[in-house]
This record gives structure tokens, sequence and C-alpha cells, in this order.
């Protein structure tokens, strides 16, 4: 398998023909091709791999992607293929619409964007300390998009579950900032 980073770095090291010097001897005269045709093959286009600038003006890296719904698309869901629907795994496609999913995702996708920096062995640390279990949670029967159904048709049972109720916290429950206890 030809590693995209590479293929990419080598390409922009290629010498540019349009402005590489002459060479002092005249070149000889191209030979004839042979006389059999042979069918041209359709040029297969190297994945698009985004390559974010060495350094941002704040010495920051900057992200690779510029929000969570570019890195779903283009690098999640790509990269995390299961079987969904019946007893198996559950996956609204406006997985947006919930509180939990979508809080889910963008720190999966923080933790992405982090971990790429690292370098080592942070690859799976991503993947065993984070997109595993995080999807596995989401995508589970009982997690967020438990009640999501792929049907032709709308399921009047097809909604987001309501927020769960909660009490007034009694006051003095926490601390607050300014607690003495805190310093």
């Amino acid at each position: 398998m030809k590693d995209p980073f590479t293929a990419l770095f080598n390409e922009s090291q290629a010498p540019d023909t349009d402005t590489a010097e002459e060479s002092a001897e005249p070149e000889a005269p191209a030979t004839p091709a042979p006389a059999t045709p042979t069918p041209a093959a359709p040029a297969e286009p190297a994945p698009e791999v985004p390559v974010p600038d060495p350094e941002a003006e704040d010495g920051q890296t900057p992200p690779v992607y510029p929000n969570v719904g570019e890195w779903v698309d283009d690098w999640l869901l790509p990269n995390f293929r299961r079987e969904l629907g019946g007893s198996k795994r559950r996956w609204d496609p406006n997985w947006w619409r919930y509180e939990e999913a979508g809080g889910a995702l963008e720190a999966l996708w923080e933790a992405w964007e982090h971990l790429r920096l690292q370098g080592g062995t942070a690859n799976a640390v991503f993947y065993r300390d984070y997109l595993y279990p995080i999807m596995d949670r989401l995508t589970a029967t009982d997690g967020p998009f438990w009640n999501f159904h792929e049907t032709p048709e709308p399921v009047p049972g097809n909604i987001i579950p309501p927020i769960w109720e909660t009490a007034p916290t009694p006051e003095g429950w926490y601390r607050k900032k300014d607690d003495p206890r805190e310093q």
C-alpha cells in the first residue's frame, strides 16, 4: 500500500522542469514509438490528504479539519465502518441533532487533532483510548441513536429522547469559586 503522505512529499520535491537548466549538449531526436497501439490505462487520482500549514502565526499547528463536521465526513466515517441496524449498531446521519453525540464526536475530533502531532504510539493510543470506546458507546443499541430506525417512511417513534429531568441543587451543595477551601 502506497503511503499518501510519502507520495505527497515526493511529488512536492520533484524538480521543476520549466526552470531546470538546459544541458549543454543538444538532445538526440526522439525515436518513433512502436507502431502497435497500447490502450492508455486511466490514471487513478491520488487520494487527497489534508496537509496543514507547518505553523500558524501564534506558533500553534492549525487543525487539519476546521470543524467536527468535516472531520466526521472526511476522516471518521471512512475509517470507522460497521454493520448497522437490527440488534447491531445505530447511527443517525443527522448526528449533530443529538447533544450527546455532537459533544462526544467533537471531543473525539479534538483528541485526533492533538494526538496526530505526537508521533510514536499516539495513533494506537487514539484508537484504543478514544475512537473504539467512544464509537462503540455512541453506536450501541442503547446509545444516543437508540430510537433511530432506517426505513423509507418516517417513523413516528424516530425522535430524540427528551433531556432527563433534574431537581435544583441545594444552596451550598457545591463549593463556589471564591471558597477558601479552593485556595
